[in-house]
């Protein structure tokens, strides 16, 4: 007869709670947008260097860059 098994003590890695990297991607994205918002604030308004097509293109492509970034992370934290 096998002798049982001792009862396993409670892993000090517990199960992964994909909610914190949900949040990382989303503050990581805020904050992209808001460094961006700040760089586009400090342009005089009549800049024809920066109209406003742009900069609502370099808010969507950093808040997406930020995000990706942000969720390549989460993934290589989750192993």
């Amino acid at each position: 007869m096998k002798p049982l098994a001792a009862p396993k003590a409670p892993s000090a890695l517990a199960p992964h709670d994909p909610m914190p990297a949900r949040l990382l991607i989303i503050w990581m994205a805020l904050l992209h947008v808001a460094i961006c918002l700040l760089v586009l604030m400090s342009q005089p308004i009549l800049n024809l260097y920066w109209p406003i097509r742009d900069s609502i293109a370099i808010l969507l492509v950093g808040g997406l860059g930020s995000g990706f970034a942000g969720w390549m992370l989460a993934r290589l934290t989750q192993k």
